[in-house]
């Protein structure tokens, strides 16, 4: 009787087991179908899910912020965070696959070794076999120098510097383009980049300002800041094979975690990689001098026109006094010295003016000449 008991326990709390292991395996299903189904996976998608459970992913393993491997081999960055959070998202695993330098993780995607990566969109290295999905991050890419430089305009002005940038990164075909008369610079990584600008050994760094502003601050490049910014801007993407196209659908849908109803989960993986103490500086020397020219123009402009002013004065009494002196030419010209009379000059031009008047007025004209020669004695 005893045994039979004893039986009967065992077999109910096999049961129960059974029963509560049942429900949480429905639960954790119901739990990710309704996760997929909040993406709006299909059914081939689904199903692709369910029988590709790992995907082969190569990181940067020197690009800070985003990404790296940390001294323990670990994947850490902001791609690292998000690569967590698709995990959740889709119950997938990400195998992280290992390498030495960014060229060796181009070429394990060129040689269909992973499965995944991450670039700019416009990275040409990866376009022949891989297939970038929308942009899910955007950096613009600044100009970083020593200190005591002024800010920069444009990056034009500094053609003829020592420019450098970091080989293999994406946005470097389209700074070419931008900017054709440079000839750059190369460097395997940022961090041995900037160690160049710091010692004196290149003048200019173009980079993106999260990556540049957190290395300096790591590597403690107190003497290093960053002076201006390019048109460019480096977008960050996934790289998914082109004949994975489920695949490719399934993480371009499940990127849209950077946009959930408040933003919060994306802000804060930015806000806990990304350093805020690099920023633009404004270039007060260069203000303070560009008022003081536009001063000096101005009061160059108000003594000019004060000047004027006075020259016009000037002439118009000038003007004034010719025409006082012509007017005193003119009578002396029709007056007699000696007599102080009005001479045969003025009488030519009288005599034919009031003829004409008497003419028309229909009047005798009387005159009457004397001879003065007598007071000549």
């Amino acid at each position: 009787m005893k045994n039979k008991c004893i039986r009967y326990n065992i077999t109910n709390i096999i049961k129960i087991n059974f029963l509560i292991i049942s429900t949480l395996m429905l639960l954790f299903n119901t739990s990710l179908i309704a996760k997929q189904n909040s993406l709006n996976l299909t059914s081939e998608e689904k199903e692709y899910l369910r029988e590709n459970p790992i995907i082969r992913y190569t990181p940067d393993p020197s690009w800070l912020p985003y990404e790296a491997f940390d001294k323990n081999g670990n994947h850490i960055g902001i791609i690292s965070d998000i690569l967590k959070l698709i995990e959740k998202k889709i119950d997938v695993k990400f195998d992280i696959v290992t390498n030495s330098s960014w060229d060796e993780a181009l070429k394990m995607a060129n040689s269909n070794e992973i499965d995944m990566i991450t670039s700019d969109p416009s990275d040409t290295l990866l376009q022949n076999k891989f297939k970038a999905i929308d942009t899910y991050l955007t950096n613009p890419i600044v100009i970083i120098m020593k200190k005591d430089n002024p800010y920069v305009s444009n990056l034009n002005y500094l053609k003829d510097k020592k420019i450098v940038v970091v080989k293999g990164y994406g946005y470097v075909p389209e700074l070419k383009l931008a900017y054709p008369e440079i000839k750059f610079k190369y460097e395997k990584n940022l961090q041995d980049a900037l160690m160049t600008i710091s010692k004196g050994k290149n003048d200019i760094l173009l980079a993106s300002v999260a990556s540049a502003s957190y290395n300096m601050f790591e590597l403690g490049l107190s003497n290093l800041a960053i002076v201006g910014k390019t048109d460019i801007n480096m977008k960050v993407a996934f790289f998914i094979k082109k004949e994975n196209e489920l695949l490719f659908n399934i993480i371009n849908k499940v990127t849209s975690i950077k946009t959930t109803p408040n933003g919060s989960v994306m802000n804060e993986i930015m806000k806990k990689w990304t350093i805020q103490e690099y920023v633009e500086k404004i270039d007060y020397n260069l203000i303070f001098k560009i008022v003081i020219i536009f001063i000096l123009i101005i009061l160059v402009g108000l003594v000019w026109t004060r000047q004027m002013a006075r020259s016009k004065e000037k002439i118009s009494e000038l003007n004034l006094k010719l025409e006082e002196k012509i007017e005193e030419l003119e009578q002396l010209s029709i007056t007699d010295a000696m007599t102080g009379l009005h001479n045969r000059r003025h009488f030519d031009k009288i005599f034919k003016q009031e003829l004409q008047r008497c003419q028309r007025n229909k009047r005798t004209l009387v005159f009457s000449l004397f001879d003065v020669d007598i007071l000549k004695d």
